[in-house]
């Protein structure tokens, strides 16, 4: 694991506004019941003053093997451009950290995407070692959260959350959101973006027989890359199940071959901030006609990307670094996939 800043990793974390802390002798918190609840439960763990963390509370808000990474706007000589840790490792590295010194982390603002039991949030961030001083650095959180269908007391939790700090040239505007005349947006990556997702939908179609090229499928990803399901409808086991790529692909290479697989975009929204993207395309899922084609959609839902650049070698392009998602049902009701809705400001309750 490389070597890094402390200030890069103890900002980790995210986003508000802040609820009120807990005292030594209150009760453990709720599990969050909100994705909005879990983005400030976050933000609430990590801060405070100088001194020991709650980090029993800190792992209760993540899913077993969620991953945070990192993607460092300029990479030094030698070190990887992204950063990649579980949770373990934060905790171990932080904690001499926090203990010696006052860390606060707040948030201008939070654009929430929801559909079912997924989530994603595009958290603005500012952090400070004063709660009432200038904030010594603003960033970008991109948040996937989930909530298992099979065990719902446990709230809504983090299945993976990359970071990007501000640097010369990406700064944040004032009040920025997402959509805001002036949003720090790169048409240019957000074609080759487009472009990449539009790969990664043509590899896992085709007719019934056809074989997938799933080297190519596996360029596209990040070497730390994992995919997550999350169940919309309650089944055995667990409703949110993460996988690396080459077990994605030995469950799904049969029934993709036997019955013939189509999955098309509806409509994508792309947020990027310098190297760190992160896409909400929804999408429509079909079998073979019998004529080598797409039928009738049987399927729907939303896949939610978060990508890279690694600034270790951006001539290499933008790679995947978790891809989650989730399928549409009647009752899933907080977005409809068919128009990508779901956006939730400050005042949503989300």
């Amino acid at each position: 694991m490389p070597h890094l800043p402390a200030f890069l990793l103890a900002q980790a974390l995210l986003v508000g506004p802040p609820p009120a802390p807990s005292g030594p002798g209150d009760a453990s918190p709720a599990a969050p019941a909100t994705p909005r609840e879990a983005v400030a439960a976050l933000y609430d763990v990590i801060s405070g003053p100088a001194g020991p963390r709650d980090w029993d509370r800190f792992r209760s808000l993540y899913h077993e093997r969620a991953e945070l990474f990192v993607a460092l706007p300029m990479a030094a000589p030698g070190n990887p451009g992204i950063a990649h840790l579980t949770i373990d490792d934060y905790v171990r590295r932080n904690t001499p950290h926090f203990a010696r010194n006052a860390f606060y982390e707040t948030s201008p603002f939070t654009e929430f995407e929801v559909l079912g039991n997924l989530a994603h949030a595009w958290s603005t961030y500012e952090l400070r070692t004063d709660p009432d001083g200038e904030p010594a650095v603003r960033g970008i959180n991109s948040i996937t959260l989930a909530r298992d269908i099979n065990a719902p007391e446990d709230g809504w939790r983090v299945v993976s959350l990359a970071f990007r700090h501000h640097s010369p040239g990406v700064e944040i505007p004032e009040g920025y959101r997402s959509g805001d005349e002036g949003e720090p947006e790169d048409a240019n990556a957000v074609e080759a973006i487009r472009s990449l997702l539009a790969r990664f939908y043509g590899l896992l179609s085709g007719p019934v027989g056809a074989t997938r090229d799933w080297d190519a499928f596996k360029a596209m990803l990040h070497p730390e890359a994992d995919m997550t399901v999350v169940q919309s409808l309650r089944a055995r086991g667990r409703g949110v199940y993460r996988m690396p790529p080459d077990l994605y692909i030995e469950h799904s290479n049969p029934m993709m071959r036997r019955g013939g697989f189509f999955q098309s975009p509806i409509r994508t929204e792309i947020e990027v901030f310098g190297n760190l993207a992160h896409a909400w395309s929804t999408y429509r899922i079909a079998t073979d006609a019998g004529d080598g084609t797409p039928g009738e959609p049987v399927a729907r839902g939303v896949n939610s990307f978060q990508l890279v650049q690694d600034a270790a070698d951006p001539d290499a392009g933008w790679t995947i670094l978790a891809v989650t998602w989730t399928m549409d049902t009647d009752d899933a009701g907080a977005s409809d996939p068919e128009s990508a809705g779901g956006s939730a400001g400050p005042e949503d309750d989300r």
